[in-house]
């Protein structure tokens, strides 16, 4: 908070804060928002704990100047982004009906927890993908995280014992200090003369005998489970009032709560919107809990093995990341389609074959590699996804259906798909099944930055 005063010196103040800062945060949240969908859905979250901290200042009478300046600055917010609202329910109404499909309990939601750390490269290690030294080292990494967290565990089970006994000692001495006192005929006397009026009352029973003497049977009353409750509540009100727990509990706060809204839309919309890579957008509050969080272990053992742990595993990512990114097949599965091209073009006299496909990744790869090649992408989706694919033409061309693109066409057909076993595509698989279509061929190339096939046929239709 010192440090907070001291960067607010000689600035223009409003309501109690900086009018730069104000006007920074305003911006960033529209800036956020105007982004990215999970961009927004985290300024919303900022602004919402801001709120509620504000709110609970004015209640306290301790400033509700800051409440009226965030009242008027959300609503600059909402009205700037009204425009982009209106794409915002044009693009709810679009329904892919893939939601529960790509939902498996509880594999889905495990990996939603682990996935800045158990990235999908990891992953791969971890099923032997890569070969043995990845997979040896990707289980090390999984072994050690486990100790890590079982001497964690250990560790903060005898801090809070410790803590438990030492309060239990200063209780114990403040007993015994009691006790001095009321031998010494310093108290408990008016209680000792309550009893005397009624000699069955508690008092009475619980009251030092002549000798200043607490019987051996004192006990203090028990609070009751309502009490209990109360004193529990304000323990923890007390708790995560602290400086040190605030920002971690807002900053959790954050990031769960994109997680929450993008869910509960994914629900709504019947459509999957949590990707990894959406979540990457808001995953900076994370990593600041999680960086406050060890700051607060009071161990440069633990500190030091976590930190290792993390480097290695961000090593073992990065590294695996590199291999399949730059590696050289990655190329050759598109030349492929050109060889092909090429090919198919002299034999049918010079005139080029129809390319088509209906995996808008294989084919949207191949238009940016060869915009001299016209190609055809049959759109499967519903919704206004094609608008976006104008970006591709005039090389890409989007039709409806398989009817659209083949009616009037003969001659020889280049089919581009892709699969994750190796297995004929499937777009392949249902044209080659059609009167009139006859497979000529089939081949298929491992392309690692997708980790997957790319399959390239050739169909003659009659």
């Amino acid at each position: 908070m010192a440090c907070v005063q001291k960067r607010a010196q000689g600035k223009r103040l409003l309501a109690g804060a900086p009018l730069s800062w104000w006007v920074v945060f305003a911006v960033s949240s529209l800036v956020s928002a105007y982004l990215h969908y999970f961009g927004a859905m985290s300024a919303f979250m900022v602004n919402l704990l801001l709120l509620v901290f504000c709110i609970n200042r004015a209640a306290r009478r301790r400033g509700a100047a800051a409440l009226g300046v965030l009242v008027v600055s959300a609503a600059i917010q909402v009205a700037l982004y009204a425009p982009w609202l209106l794409v915002l329910v044009r693009q709810m109404g679009v329904v892919s009906n893939t939601y529960w499909a790509n939902m498996v309990f509880p594999v889905t939601y495990i990996e939603f927890a682990t996935y800045p750390v158990r990235t999908s490269f990891v992953h791969f290690a971890l099923e032997g993908s890569y070969g043995a030294v990845p997979q040896v080292v990707g289980r090390v990494l999984l072994a050690a995280t486990l100790v890590w967290l079982c001497a964690w565990a250990i560790w903060s089970l005898v801090r809070l014992i410790k803590s438990h006994v030492l309060a239990g000692e200063r209780a114990e001495g403040g007993s015994r200090a009691a006790t001095g006192k009321a031998a010494g005929g310093e108290d408990f006397r008016g209680r000792a003369a309550v009893g005397s009026a009624d000699e069955g009352s508690s008092c009475s029973a619980n009251a030092p005998d002549e000798g200043g003497e607490l019987p051996a049977n004192f006990a203090s009353e028990p609070e009751s489970p309502r009490a209990q409750r109360d004193s529990l509540s304000r323990r923890f009100a007390l708790w995560a009032s602290r400086d040190s727990v605030v920002p971690v509990l807002c900053a959790l706060a954050i990031y769960l709560g994109v997680f929450a809204i993008s869910f509960s839309a994914s629900i709504l919309m019947d459509s999957l919107i949590v990707y990894y890579r959406y979540l990457g957008v808001a995953i900076g509050p994370l990593l600041f809990a999680a960086v406050m969080l060890l700051s607060r272990i009071r161990s440069r053992v633990l500190v030091g093995a976590a930190c290792a742990i993390l480097l290695s595993v961000s090593a073992l990512n990065m590294t695996l990341l590199v291999g399949d990114f730059y590696n050289s097949d990655n190329q050759e599965a598109l030349d492929e389609v050109r060889q092909t091209v090429d090919r198919v073009t002299q034999e049918n006299d010079g005139k080029a074959p129809l390319v088509v496909s209906s995996d808008i990744g294989y084919i949207s790869l191949t238009t940016l590699a060869y915009p001299d090649v016209p190609q055809t992408y049959m759109d499967w989706q519903k919704g206004n996804w094609n608008l976006a694919y104008e970006a591709y033409s005039p090389t890409l061309t989007c039709k409806n259906s398989w009817e659209e693109i083949f009616d009037g066409y003969h001659g020889p057909i280049v089919v581009l798909g892709q699969t994750q076993n190796g297995v004929m595509s499937r777009d392949v698989e249902d044209l080659s099944k059609r009167d009139g279509f006859e497979l000529r061929e089939s081949g298929t190339r491992y392309r690692p930055y997708e980790r997957a096939w790319f399959t390239v046929a050739v169909i003659d239709k009659d």
